[in-house]
């Protein structure tokens, strides 16, 4: 009897040892940065292990950049997907936001998953926002976010509020000077 319940408990602990190294897999698939990986986690743990599904299947990896050193119009810019000329593909986070939460990040990082490049349209803009919106909705909890002066939670309080409305996020968007002239508004 003893020796069953010895086999069971290895059992169980080789079962959640495997799957945990498993799960992690993923986050280390697509960036060093352990506080990314961490990001990437609570989007799986949010019931949107498909936006990091693709982010692997399609190579892209995910890092935190000065996004001014691209160009001086983008050292505003929160986040962005980019396609190199050798053609790898990023998700860059500012790195100006490196110290957000971990929660924040990952909503960053979820809004980015849901591009397709090479051009945004004006629709996958509002779905990119919209899952960055829900996906705060979902973790915010764990982040003092009422109380925070962090321009990330800020936004993404902004944005949960507008995702509560009816039409809030497109709305929003075609409001936007950047998104009306990106797309044309």
């Amino acid at each position: 009897m003893c020796m069953l319940k010895n086999v069971i408990i290895m059992t169980i602990t080789m079962m959640v040892l495997l799957g945990s190294s498993v799960y992690a897999s993923n986050a280390e698939k697509v960036t060093k940065d352990l506080k990314l990986q961490e990001a990437v986690r609570i989007i799986e743990n949010t019931g949107s292990a498909n936006l990091i599904n693709s982010l692997v299947k399609n190579r892209i990896q995910i890092r935190f950049y000065d996004l001014s050193l691209l160009s001086f119009e983008y050292a505003k810019h929160y986040a962005m997907r980019v396609d190199t000329s050798a053609g790898k593909q990023y998700i860059l986070i500012n790195s100006k936001f490196e110290s957000a939460p971990t929660e924040a990040i990952a909503c960053l990082v979820a809004h980015e998953a849901v591009h397709n490049l090479p051009n945004a349209t004006f629709a996958e803009e509002v779905m990119a926002t919209s899952v960055e919106a829900k996906t705060w909705i979902q973790v915010r909890n764990n982040v003092d976010y009422a109380n925070s002066t962090n321009p990330l939670v800020k936004r993404l309080n902004r944005n949960a509020e507008r995702y509560l409305l009816p039409n809030g996020i497109s709305d929003s968007i075609a409001k936007n000077a950047t998104y009306k002239k990106q797309f044309n508004l």
